[in-house]
């Protein structure tokens, strides 16, 4: 008998295409196709299924049907699936579309770049709450210093006096935004610390630093007389550090200011522009410290005269023009107990150390031949100044040449100060020249 030409029906009266051997019952009961058609699973987005072969990337689309009222959902599975009601003999895996995705759903592991970016991200301790807990450390690089704004000393229990103003954004205290009696510490404490470096210590370590800083702040706030903000600088560490900031700057700017005089005066000073090898004077000056040493009336280098050469006299008296004017009084004799040498005053071990370090540094610059610059780095320049500073106290020592050593630092002394003496009670008969009685009234 032919098979029958009427359309089928399902339980709900529907049509239902196909004819006897599509296998297809109810719509109720879907039977996957014959294993012979390719597995493939169906996946829904924005109104549009798409026909995904797992054994192709081909998409393939088809149209929705028009009783689909819902957005299909993605399933994964074998065979093919589809329409509102699934039913079907295998297990099935659905996972909701974007837009059906649950909030509690877990969210997707931070990829490798996100990691180290996070790593990257300082993060901040609490405020210090004690002066332990205060540490020194560059909270930049370490990431355990907070913001200065975060660990601002506690204003509110100190004397307005006291009180800093830090600037916005950044981790110095600044020194034109601070009040005037803040501004004029500051000040005068960069003048005490570099004096002090030039008498005590030009490279000191951290802890001589740190009493170096104390003592400069405490000379300053003696003479301005705020002894509010002496009382604080001495019980407060965090804001003694904050202050003591801008003196170890400007510490550091004196000792790069002073290297880059030097640079200017070793080419006049060693006749590097008359020399054919100038490579080979540099060794020449460098080897056995021949740099330091004065010349004889013969232009010859005279092993009698070290730490006397012009350009570390010339470097000398640059100290002192710039730093050591108002310090006058403390040049002192090294021998105090000698009554025919008591009263000759002598240059501070330090400072000459520091002048030999700075001119060494500049001659290392004309090692090639030609200038070439190079950026200073205190860190670089420690040892050849503690060297010099130990041959110096050795001479003071010893009692063989403690006489020598006095008399060499009391000529330095004389070579540095006789162009630059204050005119003090004497006045204008310093000036040999001047004709009073011939000028107009």
């Amino acid at each position: 008998m032919p098979p029958s030409t009427q359309p089928r029906t399902n339980s709900k009266g529907r049509a239902v295409m196909g004819g006897p051997s599509d296998n297809f019952g109810s719509e109720d009961d879907i039977e996957a196709p014959p294993s012979t058609q390719p597995r493939t699973r169906i996946s829904q987005t924005k109104g549009r299924a798409y026909l995904n072969h797992s054994d192709s990337e081909d998409d393939i689309e088809v149209p929705q049907s028009a009783h689909s009222r819902t957005p299909a959902a993605k399933i994964k599975g074998k065979g093919v699936t589809s329409g509102p009601h699934v039913s079907h003999s295998r297990t099935l895996s659905i996972v909701a579309t974007p837009s059906q995705k649950s909030s509690t759903a877990p969210s997707k592991p931070p990829g490798k770049r996100q990691l180290e970016r996070q790593r990257e991200v300082p993060k901040w301790t609490e405020t210090a709450k004690s002066d332990q807990e205060a540490k020194s450390t560059n909270g930049a690089q370490h990431g355990t210093r907070p913001p200065k704004a975060l660990r601002a000393c506690d204003d509110h229990s100190w004397p307005a006096i006291t009180h800093l103003t830090y600037r916005p954004g950044s981790y110095g205290i600044g020194i034109r935004v601070q009040s005037a009696p803040i501004q004029a510490v500051i000040r005068h404490g960069i003048k005490e610390i570099q004096a002090d470096a030039l008498w005590i210590n030009t490279f000191p370590d951290v802890e001589e630093l740190d009493k170096m800083i104390l003592n400069a702040l405490c000379q300053a706030t003696d003479i301005l007389d705020y002894p509010e903000i002496a009382h604080r600088i001495v019980r407060d560490k965090t804001y003694r550090e904050d202050l003591g900031s801008q003196l170890n700057i400007r510490l550091g700017m004196m000792r790069s200011s002073t290297n880059n005089l030097a640079n200017l005066k070793v080419d006049g000073y060693y006749d590097f522009k008359f020399c054919r090898d100038r490579s080979q004077r540099v060794k020449e000056l460098l080897a056995q410290n021949t740099f330091i040493y004065g010349l004889n009336d013969n232009n010859k280098v005279d092993g009698a005269l070290p730490y006397q050469h012009s350009a570390i006299i010339a470097t000398l008296q640059d100290l002192h023009k710039t730093y050591c004017t108002a310090y006058t009084n403390r040049y002192e004799s090294s021998i105090p107990d000698d009554p025919m040498r008591s009263t000759e005053r002598k240059v501070p071990i330090p400072m000459v150390a520091f002048a030999v370090t700075m001119i060494r540094g500049a001659l290392l610059h004309w090692q090639t031949g030609n200038y070439v610059d190079m950026k200073f780095n205190s860190d670089e320049h420690v040892n050849t100044y503690k060297f010099h500073a130990q041959v110096l106290e050795m001479m003071k020592a010893s009692p063989e040449t403690r006489k020598k050593f006095h008399r060499m630092m009391a000529n330095l002394y004389t070579a540095v100060t006789k162009d630059t003496e204050n005119l003090g009670a004497s006045g204008l008969h310093n000036i040999k020249i001047l004709d009073l009685a011939g000028m107009e009234e």
